[in-house]
């Protein structure tokens, strides 16, 4: 399969990249940072792993922080 992941370079997306490669993925890295995705990236894609956003382990979950965690994944998604 040709899987797709966002937030490869995080604490879960590191892990995850060399598994699928391992059972022989083919695996494509898209940075989303901010930037509108084109379309043709997602093209022959099998499956699409969507884990970027705003780090969860880096500071307290205050509602500030909540906010940015939440808001980083909502926005994400809507950009995919």
């Amino acid at each position: 399969m040709i899987i797709t992941v966002t937030g490869s370079h995080g604490l879960v997306g590191s892990s995850l990249i060399p598994v699928l490669e391992a059972a022989g993925h083919t695996v494509r890295r898209l940075s989303l940072r901010g930037q509108p995705v084109n379309p043709a990236v997602l093209e022959h894609v099998d499956a699409l792993v969507h884990l970027a956003g705003e780090p969860i382990a880096a500071e307290r979950w205050t509602p500030l922080q909540k906010s940015k965690i939440r808001d980083s994944r909502v926005e994400g998604t809507r950009a995919l």
